[in-house]
């Protein structure tokens, strides 16, 4: 019996797909050479964003996953990241081992996000010198829309500078929020933001391993290469009564999605990283 489509018009298989997918354009936008550099060698390895222009792109990336999404569309009042800890703890896509693959680093990058940290600032702008309690995806958010915006329309991020100061104990006004955004970027993104780029480019690069694996056996079951040595084409076999799909289109996005993640000509170019244990 297929799953029953919500108002939306998908069922959860489908839309599980369509998480995947997201989740999956936007972490190899995020995740690769051209955005972080290795240091050599096989273990203690570091990431460094490659340039400032790169650390505020990604910066802004990250801000994106955090962001809240249409619920209607991906069943969450919450965000991308919000969605895809929803769908790993009840997954559609894999009825074998695997499908556990996926929580573990879905929940260990959450929780990162959601961990309370104490950081030091000075706002030299509105002369406060305090130590502020924020959770790491707060800030991520909130550098990440400084440098997405212009004046114009910084006037909500400073809104939610000037609460977040307020939580903390300390009263400014909204004018005093949009004179310290420099201040915070410039702590919060080029110094902790930084700092943290070795952890968010594992943690990312891991849920990306685990969407790989998880993905894995079904990839497995519809994969099949052209008959004709040396030929790059191939085709999906259809899915069968255990993956249910009610239309070609949503197939065509989990094709979308298995393409990505496991054909042989990309399959090694988002995991040239080897943070991931072996074990």
């Amino acid at each position: 019996m297929l799953p029953a489509p919500d108002s939306s018009g998908f069922n959860e298989i489908e839309r599980e797909a369509i998480i995947l997918q997201f989740v999956v354009q936007s972490l190899q936008s995020m995740v690769n050479r051209e955005m972080l550099k290795l240091s050599e060698g096989n273990v203690q390895i570091q990431a460094t964003l490659v340039s400032p222009a790169r650390r505020e792109l990604f910066n802004v990336l990250f801000a994106d996953l955090l962001e809240r999404v249409d619920s209607s569309l991906l069943g969450v009042n919450g965000s991308l990241i919000d969605a895809l800890h929803k769908t790993a703890q009840a997954p559609k896509l894999n009825s074998s081992k695997n499908q556990n693959k996926l929580l573990p680093d879905v929940t260990r990058l959450k929780d990162w996000l959601e961990s309370i940290i104490q950081v030091e600032v000075w706002f030299p702008s509105i002369e406060i010198n305090t130590t502020l309690k924020l959770q790491r995806g707060r800030f991520t958010t909130i550098c990440g829309n400084i440098s997405k915006h212009n004046l114009s329309r910084l006037t909500r991020v400073a809104k939610s500078l000037t609460e977040l100061l307020a939580e903390n104990g300390i009263e400014v006004s909204r004018l005093d929020g949009l004179q310290a955004l420099e201040d915070f970027q410039g702590r919060f993104q080029h110094d902790i933001f930084e700092y943290h780029s070795t952890t968010m480019a594992e943690l990312l690069n891991n849920v990306r391993w685990s969407i790989h694996e998880y993905l894995e056996h079904e990839f497995a079951r519809s994969y099949t290469p052209s008959p004709t040595p040396g030929d790059p084409l191939y085709s999906f076999k259809y899915p069968n009564d255990d993956l249910p799909l009610d239309s070609a289109s949503g197939f065509c996005l989990i094709c979308t999605v298995f393409k990505s993640l496991m054909s042989p000509q990309t399959s090694l170019s988002f995991l040239s990283f080897t943070f991931r244990n072996s074990n």
